[in-house]
Formats: C-alpha cells, sequence, structure tokens
C-alpha cells in the first residue's frame, strides 16, 4: 500500500507495510492456492525490504501452526475445519508432500482443503513423497493424520476412486460359492432360440454380453414393411434367486461400475464373464421378447419367453458398420434386416420428437505401465443407434406388459426439468443474439432447439445446457413417464448383469410367465418403493465415481502439457472464477478470478457472468477462450488455468486508445 506525504518542497512516496492481520485476512479470502507472489502484488510489495518483511510474516504463521506452504509455493489454512456435513469415513486418502513447515498428508478428496500433519514424521520413509497412503484422522485442530498403510500410486486411478467412493469390492464367501455352483439349465419348457442367428453387438472394450438381437421382415401380409424383431436378455434371475447370499450382494452394490481400465462387476466373475454373458457359440439361459412393429416403427403386439439362446457371433459396432456399408458382403443376410428395422423405429422416434443430445465421449488408450498415451472421442455409428432403439423398445414392452398383468414394475422415470434451469437457456439465448421464437416446454421443443442452433459457434454449450436442465433419472414403482425419451410406459429390462433394476424387472415378468421358484416373492412389491431408492443411491454413487475417475485420468494425460495453449468455452460460472471445458478431450478445468488481471471482475446473475467494472467485458455460458493450463494437480485431479493475454497486443491497443483520447480532448 502506498501513502503519499507532501511538504512545500518535494513529494515523496512511503511504502506502508501490511501488517500481519492484513496478509493473514487476504490469504483467508483468497483460498488455498494463494502464492507468495499473489500477495506481494496485492499489496504492492517492491524491494528487498518489503519482501523480507512478506516473507519473515510467512514464516511465522507457519510456525504457529496456520498456514502451511503446499506445492508450488501456494499456502493452507491450517485451521479450516473438515466441512461437518460432509460424509466422510474416519480414514481417508493422500499423499505426504514436503512443505516449508514439515510434512503434510494432503488428501485425495477435493472437498476436504485441509493439510495434516503426520502423526510420526521421523518414521515416513522419503522414497514415499507422493504415493497414496489410507490415513486416520486423529484431530481436526490441529489436523493430525495417522497413516495406516500404502494404497499405491496417483496413477492407480480406478483403485483408488473406488476406495474414496466406498464402492463394495469384494463379494463374501457364501455369494462366492452359490455363483460357482451355476450351470447353464437344460431346455426343459423353455422356449428354443439356438438356431436363430441372434448376434451380440459392442464395444470394443466391452466386458460382458447381456444382449442379442435379431429381426426379419414380418410375413403377415397385414403387416406390409414391417419387422419381427427378438431382443433375448441374459437370465439372471437363474442364477440369483432371491433372498440369496448372492442377491443380497448385488443388492448392496445395485449397479457394475465402469471404470476406463477396469469393471467393479454387480455379480462375481464366473457370472458376469461367463454364465450369465451371452458368449458366442455357447448355450445361454435367456429371457426374450418378440416384438412385432409395423413400417413407421410402430409397436403392434408383443410376447416374453423365457429361452436358452446360442450367440452366432460376438461383433462390434465399428465392424458392423463397416459390414453393413460394404456392398454385396455376405453378412447383409442378417444386417439387413436390422438395419430395416432400425430405420422403422427411426420414423417413430424422429415423430415421437426425443431428445437428441450430442455429447461426447471420450475413450482413453493405455500403455504397457498403465499410463494414459492416447485420448480420443468416440464415434458414433448407426450401429450405436441401433442397439439403443431395440433396447429401448424391449425396456417399454417390459414396462407395459406388467402394467397390463398389473404385476409391481421398477419403473425407469425422467420428470420434466425446471422452469428455473429452462430460463438459463433462454438467457443465453438472448445474451448471444440467438432468435429462437419456440417454447421450451416439451421434449419436442427442446429437440428443435438444438437443430436451430447445429452448426453455430453455441452448439456444444446449447447442449451441455439442455443436458445439465434435466431432472435426475430415477428408479421407483410409481410410473411418471421418461421426459427425454418421451415415452409414457419405460423400464429397464436389457442389463440385468450389471443393474439390480433389471433383475426386479426380469423377476416381476418370470412371475407372469408361471416360474414361481425365480419370480417375484409374495409381496415384493411392497418394498419397491425402498428398492427404487437404494438403487438409485448407488447409480448415482457409480456415475460419480466413473466421472471421478475420468476426470483424474485425463488430468494425468493433461500434466505433460502444462504451460500449452488451449482454446476452451465457458460451462460454469462461480464466484471462484470460470470453469471451462478444451472440446477436443471434454476436459474442464478452473480459471481463478485472481488470474483474471486485466480487470476488476464481479459476479453477476440474470443472465450469470463475471463483468468487468472498468471495461464491462462480460464472460458468459458458451464464450470462447484462449486460456493456457498452468497446473495439473495430480493429487487432486484438478486442472487450472489462467487467460493467455497477448502483451504485444495490449500495449498496441492500449496506444491506440490514448491517442484517440487525446484526439477527443483536442476537439
Amino acid at each position: 500500500m502506498e501513502k503519499d506525504q507532501t511538504n512545500k518542497y518535494f513529494r515523496k512516496k512511503v511504502i506502508t507495510l501490511p501488517s500481519r492481520e492484513d496478509i493473514l485476512s487476504f490469504i483467508q479470502k483468497n483460498g488455498p492456492l494463494t502464492t507468495r507472489r499473489d500477495i506481494a502484488k496485492v499489496f504492492r510489495l517492491k524491494g528487498v525490504e518489503a519482501r523480507q518483511h512478506l516473507k519473515n510474516v510467512l514464516r511465522a504463521l507457519s510456525q504457529e501452526g496456520l498456514y502451511a506452504r503446499v506445492r508450488k509455493g501456494s499456502f493452507q489454512d491450517q485451521k479450516k475445519q473438515i466441512n461437518p456435513k460432509e460424509e466422510l469415513p474416519k480414514t481417508i486418502l493422500g499423499s505426504v508432500y514436503h512443505t516449508d513447515v514439515g510434512l503434510r498428508f494432503i488428501p485425495l478428496q477435493r472437498k476436504i482443503d485441509v493439510a495434516f500433519q503426520l502423526e510420526n514424521p521421523v518414521d515416513f520413509p522419503p522414497e514415499k513423497i507422493g504415493a497414496v497412503f489410507q490415513g486416520t484422522v486423529i484431530s481436526t485442530d490441529p489436523a493430525f493424520i495417522h497413516l495406516d498403510h500404502l494404497m499405491g500410486e496417483t496413477s492407480d486411478v480406478s483403485l483408488l476412486v473406488s476406495h474414496m467412493a466406498n464402492l463394495p469390492m469384494d463379494f463374501s464367501k457364501e455369494a462366492l460359492e452359490i455363483a460357482e455352483k451355476g450351470s447353464v439349465p437344460p431346455l426343459g419348457n423353455r422356449e428354443d432360440l439356438r438356431n436363430i442367428p441372434l448376434i451380440t453387438i459392442d464395444g470394443k472394450d466391452a466386458r460382458d454380453f447381456d444382449d442379442a438381437v435379431w429381426a426379419t421382415a414380418d410375413k403377415d401380409p397385414g403387416n406390409k414393411g414391417g419387422w419381427h424383431i427378438i431382443v433375448a436378455i441374459a437370465d439372471v434371475s437363474h442364477y440369483v434367486k432371491p433372498r440369496s447370499a448372492l442377491d443380497q450382494d448385488a443388492y448392496l452394490r445395485g449397479n457394475s461400475v465402469y471404470f476406463p481400465d477396469r469393471v467393479i462387476p454387480m455379480l462375481p466373475h464366473v457370472l458376469s464373464n461367463g454364465l450369465c454373458s451371452l458368449n458366442p457359440k455357447e448355450d445361454r439361459a435367456c429371457v426374450a421378447v418378440h416384438i412385432w412393429i409395423d413400417k413407421q416403427g410402430q409397436k403392434k403386439r408383443h410376447r416374453f419367453c423365457r429361452g436358452l439362446m446360442r450367440s452366432s457371433a460376438r461383433m462390434v459396432y465399428e465392424e458392423v458398420q463397416k459390414l453393413y456399408e460394404t456392398p454385396n458382403h455376405p453378412s447383409h443376410d442378417f444386417l439387413d434386416p436390422l438395419y430395416g428395422a432400425f430405420q422403422s423405429l427411426k420414423v417413430a422416434r424422429l415423430a415421437r420428437g426425443t431428445l437428441e443430445l450430442d455429447v461426447p465421449e471420450p475413450y482413453l488408450i493405455f500403455d504397457d505401465k498403465g499410463f494414459v498415451k492416447e485420448l480420443v472421442i468416440r464415434d458414433r455409428f448407426d450401429s450405436h443407434r441401433l442397439i439403443e432403439e431395440f433396447m429401448i423398445l424391449a425396456n417399454v414392452a417390459a414396462a407395459e406388459e406388467l402394467e397390463t398383468k398389473k404385476m409391481p414394475c421398477m419403473y425407469r422415470v425422467h420428470a420434466d426439468p425446471s422452469f428455473e434451469k429452462l430460463e438459463q437457456i433462454r438467457a443465453l439465448l438472448r445474451r448471444v443474439k440467438l432468435r429462437y421464437e419456440g417454447s421450451l416446454k416439451t421434449t419436442q421443443d427442446l429437440t428443435r432447439l438444438l437443430t436451430f442452433v447445429e452448426g453455430t459457434p453455441y452448439q456444444t454449450i446449447v447442449n451441455e445446457l439442455i443436458l445439465r436442465s434435466q431432472s435426475q433419472a430415477l428408479y421407483q414403482p410409481t410410473n411418471i413417464g421418461h421426459f427425454g425419451l418421451n415415452l409414457d410406459h419405460y423400464a429397464h429390462f436389457t442389463s440385468p448383469i450389471r443393474r439390480y433394476a433389471d433383475v426386479l424387472v426380469h423377476r416381476a415378468l418370470l412371475s407372469t410367465l408361471g416360474y414361481k421358484e425365480d419370480g417375484l416373492p409374495n409381496g415384493d412389491g411392497k418394498n419397491f418403493e425402498d428398492y427404487g431408492h437404494h438403487i438409485s443411491t448407488t447409480e448415482r454413487r457409480a456415475q460419480g465415481a466413473e466421472r471421478e475417475a475420468m476426470d483424474r485420468y485425463k488430468t494425468h494425460f493433461l500434466s505433460n502439457r502444462v504451460g500449452e495453449m488451449f482454446e476452451v468455452y465457458v460451462t460454469g460460472i462461480t464466484k471462484a472464477g470460470l470453469f471451462v471445458t478444451i472440446p477436443e478431450f471434454n476436459a474442464s478445468g478452473l480459471v481463478p478470478l485472481r488470474f483474471m488481471q486485466d480487470d476488476y471482475y464481479v459476479y453477476r446473475e440474470n443472465p450469470t457472468r463475471l463483468e468487468g467494472r472498468r471495461t464491462r467485458q462480460h464472460f458468459g455460458f458458451g464464450d470462447p477462450l484462449r486460456v493456457r493450463l498452468l497446473e495439473a494437480d495430480l493429487t487432486k485431479g484438478r486442472l487450472t488455468f489462467e487467460p493467455f493475454y497477448d502483451r504485444a497486443v495490449e500495449r498496441f491497443s492500449t496506444k491506440i486508445a490514448k491517442k484517440r483520447q487525446k484526439k477527443r480532448h483536442r476537439r
């Protein structure tokens, strides 16, 4: 800070050094990423004396245990408490690093911004700096931790995220014994589907195959141009009996969790990748649905059965699309009917007005040592959409069948988006002067908006805002329909290997077919409300873990590109700064407000934006920005950016502005 002292002979500038309280207050307000350089800049500390004063104050604060210097010169509040609302176990994961005041344990969890002191720092092996440990919190004021055991390296992302999310990792001994005793059932009274050339179509990295498809032209002369479709699904209920130890373990998990490099399955490996997986050329128990549709893709009727099938081929999306596009290939004999049925279902989908979001799906390629060597966005083919439409059709049939038979059903419901979230989209359209006059009330309205912005610079951000506006899809026994798919009746039936909701639907369907032993236990429908709440919770837990792992893998991948420039767009706005996304990798990070130094930016609402006080320049959703990657924090899995300012252009622009200002004064 500067104060002018003037007498009649001269004017002298006297530097007023900030007090201990001034510096302490600034660090508290500015947050845990505050650096010594930030403090010096704010208080205009220049020269040896001023910088030595700052160094002395910071050393004193550290010795008092108030703040510690963590990586790359940033300071952290040692008195900061763990949020009591956050559901933590006493045990947390983290890495140990050197700081100005000794070793500190930095938690992996992003929400815990506390640097813990080690209980026995003298005993810590120096070669384990940066490795991941599990620790038990001894106290939070002051923050102390006891290191329990070594977990691994920060690069073993999936394992670490699994522990942080408290995902069930091991099956009970009883569950494993039941799974090991399983076997493929004889034909008995099942429908024999082994002579029908059903095929599985999945991603090339798929680990389990729980659905197979087949189609042929409908022979009914009254349904000219129509199709007969079979969707066969793994008969998990044959192996997972209600109330068994295996059933209890599956219910506890609720679903499988899919990481880029591994899976935490809902069922033991002997089932998920063995007996329940529809592997080619092997007999497998299935629950199948025959569906007849007309030329416009409207369902005419359906019939469920319990069967025995034998997949004729395990195919991947890219392969199927390539074969279909190859003229006169022998595979057209079975692919042409599948694509023909898909074209009819596509007509129905367009007529229905399904929400068509274009969300990029990243795919990671690992090297031999388990490190990410490449990050690409998956291509989307008609082969993907074909399977999606077949699965949706089968799920609709399952919901309608259970409703007709007055059986309990675990619906997959999706409520309408809130008015407030839709207004954010309206505000964006107004701000960027996109004159969209349509309503935003129905699924068809949002689809029309997506078509309207297609090919514009705002296509990606509008897609993202519409995705964010959507309510959380849930499982419940009360049907309210599915907004995104614009369907009145919808239940998950097609993935019982990886979703417990589908197991419940299978049991209800088997009850309608007379299979009491594997069907829904009497009175179990009364528990569907609780079941739905539980599996909706486990689904959110799994999705959060999958996102966390992907974000951390992206951080590892981009850690080799720190210092590079990226073209990004704004995807989030807070008082802390701008969240931005690199479209090329669909990777997001923060541009902290303190790095936006060309103006003093203020958080504004209606519409949400950061606005410069001097220049009135503002940043809102979807705005393009050029940034430099400043840090890839492997411990927290966070990316930090700073705006890229072309100083030469700035100086030139300032010079021109001053010249113009002088001309105006002369006039």
